[in-house]
């Protein structure tokens, strides 16, 4: 059932409403030690940590938790006006004396995104369930977007609008498209409740609602998992293993004006005849490309981890039985997860692999955007133009050996390359003028794998 969307002022209200008792993300964390809906391993802290009647801990368990309230408790707490504004809009719903939030909320710095209750997941609803905004990969896309301002971005299968909202506090206009009915129109209530005016949702598959347009940012985070079928909108798609995400790289570049950036999660296959890298690369036409990667997953192992992972989404053992045989059936070796940063660029095209390390699980965009500045950088520099150079170390911590992680902290801006290298030099001269030399190339690798940037990169 499709909901009515509120307008732009009674948006407001229930934001207000929200914020004003205790339904941010600073609040919920505080209270909670988390924003999003909890796991079942957190449920009963939560449950016990809301147990006193008051409208702050009666909100937590309606829109955080998905629990049922008896009516007579949301009666005495909710505002009139403010309940009838969200059984109106069918936010709320009451029977038999029991109310239940139709919504989950979830509250992410200073923003607010509602979509499907969980509950929906056991119903004949259950294929067109719009995944809230707390999903691992949805936020590993939200911080590793490039905080670049962008004329027009366009979030291509836009779920409940993440990424768009994100997008639109940097973008003058942000398209957001989906397939999906549901997930427009939580993207248009979740543009109203953030107060973004500049996204305009449009309803279609891949890029038909947009034809003939270009964009200066493509963001994707596609239903992308290998499997057979397509049981939800959210994750499957009808395409043969890999083919979706072969079909949005390889048609994106006509949509990006030039220096645009495709970022999009993906995840592809290997084969045992085939690395990797050498798939990904058939794909990509007139861009460079800096592929964030992920430790890959034998077939057996996705299929266990993808089958479960979401509560309340477990498949059937007979059905995790045909995915592994189809995985099997098109020899799959492996699955690989990963971040696609393509730039539109005329001329010799790169691609980088950076691959995902422990301590990397923090990174943010600005890795990549260091990153693709360094090989810009490092593309116009010969030798001596980059023992010329200053450079700073970035925040990304270095876990190689301590003698180059030493030569990395010699990089505050204030020395050239030279400098910081003629520090490390034995008194030797031949010895000296060799290590000069590996130093020069340890600093380029540095560079490529975001250790060390240009000094008017960060």
């Amino acid at each position: 059932m499709m909901r009515q969307l509120p307008s732009a002022s009674e948006a407001q209200d229930i934001r207000t409403f929200l914020h004003t008792n205790g339904y941010a993300a600073s609040a919920l964390r505080e209270r909670f030690g988390r924003s999003s809906p909890p796991t079942r391993d957190d449920e009963q802290a939560m449950l016990d940590a809301t147990r006193e009647i008051n409208l702050e801990n009666l909100l937590a368990r309606l829109f955080l938790m998905g629990k049922q309230v008896d009516s007579a408790i949301v009666e005495e707490l909710v505002p009139a006006a403010m309940g009838e504004l969200l059984v109106q809009l069918g936010l709320l719903e009451t029977v038999a004396g029991k109310t239940r939030a139709s919504i989950v909320i979830v509250a992410i710095d200073d923003m607010l995104f509602a979509s499907d209750a969980f509950y929906i997941l056991g119903t004949a609803a259950a294929a067109e369930f719009v995944l809230p905004a707390s999903t691992h990969s949805g936020n590993f896309l939200r911080r590793m977007m490039l905080a670049k301002p962008a004329s027009r971005t366009l979030d291509l299968g836009c779920g409940c609008g993440l990424h768009a909202v994100c997008a639109a506090k940097i973008s003058a206009e942000v398209v957001a498209t989906d397939v999906s009915d549901a997930a427009i129109h939580y993207t248009r209530l979740n543009a109203l409740l953030n107060e973004l005016p500049n996204i305009d949702a449009r309803t279609g598959s891949l890029f038909d609602p947009v034809r003939g347009e270009q964009f200066d940012w493509i963001i994707s985070n596609p239903p992308f998992v290998v499997a057979p079928g397509s049981t939800f909108v959210y994750r499957d798609n009808e395409m043969l293993l890999d083919d979706f995400c072969h079909l949005l790289v390889r048609e994106s570049a006509v949509y990006l004006v030039e220096g645009g950036h495709l970022q999009m999660l993906a995840e592809w296959v290997e084969f045992g005849d085939e690395h990797w890298s050498t798939r990904v690369a058939s794909w990509i036409r007139d861009c460079d490309a800096w592929i964030v990667h992920s430790t890959p997953l034998p077939a057996a192992e996705y299929v266990r981890q993808r089958s479960t992972d979401i509560v309340g989404d477990v498949a059937l053992a007979s059905d995790t039985a045909l995915w592994l045989d189809y995985l099997r059936e098109h020899g799959v070796k492996a699955i690989h997860p990963g971040l696609l940063t393509l730039r539109r660029r005329s001329g010799d095209n790169w691609m980088k692999v950076f691959d995902i390390v422990e301590d990397d699980l923090k990174l943010d965009g600005q890795i990549i955007s260091n990153g693709i500045a360094a090989i810009d950088f490092l593309q116009l520099c010969d030798d001596e133009a980059l023992r010329d150079a200053s450079l700073l170390r970035s925040q990304r911590r270095f876990l190689g050996g301590e003698e180059v992680a030493a030569y990395v902290e010699l990089h505050d801006g204030t020395r050239d390359v030279q400098a910081c290298i003629e520090l490390l030099l034995p008194r030797n001269g031949d010895d000296a003028t060799e290590l000069s030399r590996e130093l020069l190339e340890t600093t380029r690798t540095l560079l490529e794998n975001g250790y060390l940037v240009p000094i008017d990169a960060e």
